[in-house]
């Protein structure tokens, strides 16, 4: 049973792995007429899921497919992204740490995380676009 369970879970998370592929895709569409009926089918998937709100929804998926880490930091944010996102390089975030002494695994309001995950967040939320050039 733990087994069909891990594989509904699975498959859920890569439907809304696809599902958000295909949102972003969406920016793309230039048509006003295909951006409608594109947005119209989307829309119709979701409408018999949960509602997500950004707050009171877990922002991992069941699997972890969806977690940083040291394996896949240079996949999901290759080195001309970096200084975008968090503006620091790859190198210097991995850097940061270590100099920082950031504990490998964090436990928050019962929320597990590494020390790549949380430095991310932090990055981000300071380059937010509160920033006087933007």
């Amino acid at each position: 049973d733990s087994s069909s369970d891990s594989s509904d879970s699975s498959d859920e998370d890569d439907q809304e792995v696809q599902l958000m592929v295909e949102l972003n895709q969406v920016l793309l569409i230039e048509e006003e007429e295909l951006l409608l009926s594109t947005l119209s089918r989307l829309f119709q998937a979701l409408k018999y899921k949960a509602v997500m709100r950004p707050y009171s929804q877990p922002f991992v998926t069941s699997s972890g497919s969806n977690r940083v880490c040291l394996e896949n930091f240079s996949r999901k944010f290759p080195p001309h992204v970096c200084r975008g996102l968090f503006r620091f390089e790859a190198t210097d975030i991995l850097d940061l740490i270590d100099i920082l002494k950031i504990p490998e695994h964090l436990s928050l309001d019962q929320n597990k995380t590494t020390a790549l995950e949380a430095l991310l967040l932090v990055l981000r939320r300071l380059s937010s676009h509160c920033r006087y050039i933007d």
